[in-house]
């Protein structure tokens, strides 16, 4: 007689494994540069990865908007807990992206 599914060792697993996968989780994208500006409201999103994806699209509308222009400001990215899970500077340093001496041919 086969086990019921309920029965089998693995089956907790499995269930929170589904549990957790289906459950969306908020993040937050705060922006600092120097003084924090706080998300109140935050997104729901289903990974980390996707949280640390959007955070880099924000950086980058933040990076194309003639606007803004200072140096220090970053999006910050928050779990529910209030956690940084990343960090996203809008405008890197030109020595971290290899943009300062041009590319040699």
């Amino acid at each position: 007689m086969l086990p019921k599914a309920c029965d089998w060792p693995g089956a907790s697993v499995v269930r929170s494994l589904e549990y957790t996968s289906s459950n969306m989780r908020t993040y937050y994208f705060d922006l600092q540069d120097g003084v924090p500006t706080r998300d109140r409201q935050g997104i729901e999103l289903a990974t980390i990865s996707e949280a640390i994806e959007h955070g880099k699209a924000l950086a980058k509308r933040l990076r194309d908007e003639p606007r803004r222009r200072d140096a220090a400001l970053s999006v910050i990215v928050l779990d529910e807990s209030g956690t940084e899970i990343h960090r996203e500077r809008v405008y890197p340093d030109p020595a971290e992206t290899g943009a300062c001496c041009g590319s040699v041919a």
